[in-house]
């Protein structure tokens, strides 16, 4: 058998277990020590803003072409993805983690623009419920089912209290005077079909404030 022939039929194999194109998955990002979000996208509205075309400079005043509604191709098949038997959680500095499946998966889905006739494509939030926690400085890599729709198998994320922001951590949008003492923060999480997390009594929540 040629030598190369090998190669090749395993990388044509490997290529063809992912969709030419899916949801692209955006980023994996953590929420607390037991709590990971993987963001998806189905698709979105790429707008003109070159200063082109007849409504150029119009504010309002709209002509063909000023939007265009982009689908990236196989939706996200949330009824599959929800299922938490399909994924594993793995490390390569944390040895005692080993090879894991998350508890529950949650999502929650909403379109994040528009064209002009109201259409849109829906982003996804997967919160996967880890069954024990994370360890300060590791990283973590989850591996995706393979029949979601996505178009990344994996997405690997460190768990990093000094360095890591979370979507839990609400701050103050105007700022902080130097003066002040205590710089305060809301703590809380809506993670869809699970609702309202929320965190006040998690100690090792990345850290956004100084």
């Amino acid at each position: 058998m040629n030598r190369y022939l090998l190669p090749t039929l395993l990388f044509l194999f490997l290529l063809s277990a992912l969709p030419l194109s899916a949801t692209r998955v955006m980023g994996l990002y953590v929420i607390d020590e037991s709590t990971l979000m993987l963001h998806l996208r189905d698709g979105e509205v790429r707008y003109r803003d070159d200063g082109t075309g007849r409504s150029a400079y119009l504010a309002h005043y709209f002509v063909e072409g000023d939007d265009t509604l982009l689908s990236f191709g196989q939706r996200l098949r949330t009824d599959r993805a929800q299922t938490a038997s399909g994924w594993r959680i793995t490390s390569s500095d944390d040895k005692r983690y080993g090879r894991q499946r998350p508890t529950a998966v949650w999502r929650k889905s909403k379109p994040m623009n528009t064209n002009h006739e109201l259409k849109s494509e829906l982003d996804h939030w997967l919160f996967l419920r880890l069954p024990k926690p994370m360890s300060q400085g590791r990283s973590y890599t989850v591996t995706l089912p393979r029949n979601i729709g996505a178009d990344t198998k994996t997405a690997t994320v460190r768990f990093d209290v000094w360095n890591s922001v979370s979507e839990a951590l609400h701050v103050n949008i105007i700022g902080y005077s130097p003066t002040e003492a205590l710089h305060a923060a809301d703590l809380y999480q809506w993670m869809g079909g699970s609702g309202l997390s929320h965190l006040s009594t998690h100690k090792a929540l990345p850290q956004a404030l100084p």
